[in-house]
């Protein structure tokens, strides 16, 4: 069995031959193959002509059957390999490189161009594993034997001899040994074997040869047959045991050979398997993409061979690279193409379709020779008129049409895609009516109202300075002349007018006087809207009101009451107003006016202190130009009354501690700055604690006081470490023991809503003794020295301290003084005559003894 990348020799053994004939033609003793079949040779000896027996030779490994693959553009695939009874492996060299799979299929990863991958496959066959004849010493008689005759054998291929049968008279120890044609020994193996039947395991490996020598050394004695002997026993292209070194009639020794062969693994030659990367077709389209409602396109593929378009219902074909598209709405094409390597590839292209303007024009109109008619349109963004035939203008949202006769207009609209839409609007031309008026004669202003006619045709009406009701009213006209007008409107609404004019003469007319006072408010602010009225005299015709740049009159003008509004840069100014008849006109009645002066609050009234759940006034002084005043309080209080006067009432709650209240005036036109203050809930602290403030140690029933706080209920007093309040805790007033230790008094004042701090008097000791070491000191008085003599309740350091009378310190001793009874002295020498103090200081207390140095 060979793999199909190796080859075989075959040898022909045995007698020299003159002339060797194979099966596949050879004429040489030896030939080599590596193609499957059963060979043989013929040789031809002086002897005669013999035929080997058949040997066959297998070929496996043979190159794998592969499948080439083809993509577009880039990509992966499946490439297939196959070969019988293989195991595929795929690289990507046709030598060494990488393993990149294995099987019969390869998923490629993906690529950009052309890439071959190569299969190889690798065939294995089992190895042969078998016994060769004779299996044991029974095909005929013999006998034990100890000479060193040996077998020959031939080995067709490799194989391993694995073991042999033997058969021991007894147990005995013997070498077998392997040797060549020429005797020379290749392997042995000394063994140990029992009595009987044995099997010797050799594991020899046996290349191809011939005449190969096997026997034993030694004395041993083994079973050997010398008859049924029918050499050769072969095992079919692997083993021929021929002969022994005694001749074909007795076998010796070595029975039922196991002979094995490894098994076989044969890889191919690595076979070839593309996967072709074709192009991919680049398709573009090209066309108008923008299209108006109701329009069409047409669109054109390039770049590829054969095309085929999507969306159906709006093209007139789907086939070829140029279409017409005719859609309804915003919509996308796909245009598939193919190229010539059956590659595709595919583009959309989008046709957005734009809305048409809905124009909204105005009705139809009708309208009067002379007159004009205004024309709307909107839905669009641009409008185009025409004809331009009594056009003002042939662009925009509204023309004025004024056509001499009746004319249809057309507007094109354009919205911001370009897509247009008209509309037509027809106006209609009716003609003026022809209208008359008689001449009027003279009138003196003093006449009775004149009922006016002459107008033609009948059912107009009469118009112009003095007239009213269809009557002329000479003192209300005024001297001179006047122009009367007769209009008429005939029945498509269309009017027409004559004038005339009549004169109006002075017949003992009187000027009417200076008007009366003007009411109204003199003080203003700016921005207001402010009425001015004088009284009517029903000899005016009418009157004239004159106001400053910075005030205009909204309404009134002519007669005798006006509304004006002053604007924000007023200040002061007059206004004036004038009375006029068909006479003349009078003297100005003027009013001065200026404006509202700012305004301020003054200082506010009420507890600052002590508001705890509290009913409390407050107030500012009254201000003659505020009109209103607005109060604001802290979050949790409110005003019980007075909002929007000087003075209110405000309530507090339990609990409240502090927060500002502020008021604010207004004189009708802005408001003041506020005034504010802070108001708290708890009573102020003390001003002033009246009381001694030098005492002398354990002094008693000492007066201490303070002033009465609004609303406090509770007094907390406070004294110096050591010393206790008698009686008046609570209160105002409070008596006090002081004992040793000097400090601070302190009087706190209370309500419900907490306090405001603590008043406190520092407290300082003088003139007077304790003794709570039962000091004593002698001779006292004295002129010089004295003796000291004090208990101790302990050990420790005390203190001697020599004081005048100021508290300045003179003279210091320290002792250290023993538990019970103290004595030692004090020199008082060179010290001024007068009066001493002397104090003893141990843990912390203070005893004090007068001495008068004499």
């Amino acid at each position: 069995m060979l793999c199909a990348s190796t080859g075989v020799t075959l040898n022909a053994t045995g007698t020299a031959g003159n002339a060797y004939l194979w099966s596949n033609g050879a004429t040489t003793q030896n030939i080599s193959v590596n193609t499957a079949g059963t060979y043989t040779v013929t040789v031809t000896t002086q002897c005669g002509v013999a035929t080997s027996s058949p040997y066959t030779v297998s070929i496996i490994g043979e190159d794998p059957a592969t499948t080439d693959a083809a993509i577009c553009g880039s990509g992966s695939s499946q490439l297939s390999a196959s070969a019988t009874g293989a195991t595929i492996n795929w690289y990507d060299s046709p030598s060494g490189g990488n393993l990149v799979g294995s099987g019969p299929t390869l998923n490629t990863p993906v690529v950009n161009s052309t890439t071959t991958y190569y299969a190889d496959a690798t065939t294995t066959v089992a190895g042969f594993s078998g016994f060769a004849q004779p299996t044991n010493n029974t095909i005929g008689a013999g006998g034990y034997f100890t000479g060193t005759q040996h077998l020959i054998f031939d080995a067709f291929q490799n194989f391993t001899l694995a073991s042999v049968k033997v058969y021991a008279q007894s147990a005995t120890t013997t070498t077998v040994e392997l040797r060549n044609s020429g005797g020379v020994t290749l392997n042995s193996m000394t063994v140990s074997i029992p009595s009987g039947a044995s099997r010797i395991t050799l594991n020899w490996n046996i290349p191809a040869g011939s005449n190969y020598q096997i026997t034993r050394t030694g004395s041993a004695s083994l079973y050997r047959n010398n008859a049924g002997v029918s050499f050769p026993y072969t095992i079919p292209n692997y083993l021929s045991i021929k002969n022994s070194s005694a001749g074909t009639g007795t076998y010796y020794f070595f029975y039922d050979w196991e002979i094995t062969t490894p098994t076989v693994s044969c890889v191919s030659s690595r076979v070839p398997s593309t996967l072709t990367v074709n192009t991919l077709p680049v398709v573009s389209v090209s066309g108008n993409t923008i299209l108006c409602e109701g329009g069409n396109t047409t669109l054109t593929a390039s770049g590829a061979d054969t095309y085929n378009w999507t969306a159906s219902n709006d093209l007139n074909i789907t086939t070829g690279n140029t279409v017409i598209a005719t859609p309804s709405a915003t919509a996308t094409y796909t245009v598939t193409g193919t190229a010539a390597n059956g590659c595709t590839a595919s583009e959309n292209v989008s046709v957005t379709v734009n809305p048409l303007p809905v124009l909204t024009t105005s009705s139809d109109a009708t309208i009067c020779a002379g007159t004009s008619a205004t024309l709307n349109v909107n839905g669009a963004d641009t409008y185009n008129w025409s004809p331009s035939t009594g056009l003002n203008t042939t662009s925009g949202v509204s023309v004025i049409a004024t056509p001499a006769a009746t004319t249809t207009y057309t507007v094109i609209g354009a919205n911001s895609f370009g897509c247009v839409a008209t509309a037509d609007i027809t106006v209609s031309v009716n003609p003026l009516p022809v209208v008359s008026l008689s001449n009027f004669s003279s009138i003196c202003s003093n006449a009775a109202l004149l009922t006016l006619s002459g107008g033609s045709p009948a059912g107009g009406s009469y118009s112009g300075n003095g007239v009213s009701n269809g009557q002329f009213n000479p003192a209300a006209a005024g001297l001179g002349t006047h122009a009367i007008t007769y209009s008429y409107t005939d029945g498509n609404g269309c009017a027409a007018s004559a004038t005339k004019n009549i004169t109006v003469n002075n017949c003992n007319c009187i000027t009417p006087g200076t008007p009366g006072p003007i009411a109204g408010a003199a003080k203003v602010c700016a921005g207001e809207v402010v009425t001015y009225t004088i009284n009517n005299n029903p000899n005016v015709t009418s009157y004239n009101w004159m106001m400053p740049a910075t005030a205009t009159i909204i309404s009134g003008q002519g007669t005798n009451s006006v509304s004006v509004q002053f604007a924000g840069n007023f200040t002061s100014a007059n206004i004036c107003v004038t009375a006029t008849n068909a006479c003349g006109t009078s003297q100005a009645r003027c009013k001065s006016i200026s404006k509202k002066a700012p305004i301020s609050v003054g200082n506010m009234a009420g507890n600052l202190y002590g508001n705890c759940n509290a009913t409390v006034n407050y107030s500012v002084p009254a201000n003659a130009n505020a009109s209103s005043y607005t109060w604001t309080v802290p979050a949790s209080c409110s005003i019980v009354s007075g909002q929007g006067t000087n003075a209110i009432v405000l309530s507090t709650p339990t609990g409240f501690v502090s927060g500002q209240l502020c008021v604010t005036a207004f004189n009708g036109c802005v408001n003041s700055a506020p005034r504010c203050v802070n108001i708290y809930g708890a009573p102020p602290s003390p001003a002033v604690i009246n009381g001694p403030a030098t005492v002398c140690a354990g002094q008693t029933n000492v007066t201490y006081s303070v002033p009465v706080m609004y609303s406090a209920n509770y007094y907390k007093w406070t004294v110096p470490a050591g010393s206790t309040i008698v009686s008046g805790q609570g209160t105002t007033s409070i008596v006090v023991n002081f004992g040793t230790t000097v400090g601070k008094i302190g009087c706190t004042a209370k309500n419900d809503c907490g306090d405001r701090g603590t008043k406190t008097l520092t407290i300082a000791f003088n003139c007077r003794e304790s003794n709570p070491a039962l000091l004593n000191v002698y001779p006292n008085p004295t002129s010089d020295k004295i003796s000291i003599v004090f208990s101790s309740e302990n050990e420790g350091v005390s203190e001697m301290q020599l004081l005048d009378l100021t508290g300045r310190v003179i003279k210091t001793n320290t002792l250290q003084a023993i538990e019970g009874i103290n004595e030692t002295s004090m020199d008082l020498s060179g010290l001024s005559k007068g009066v001493y103090m002397l104090n003893l200081i141990k843990n912390e207390k203070v005893s004090r003894i007068k001495i008068v140095l004499e």
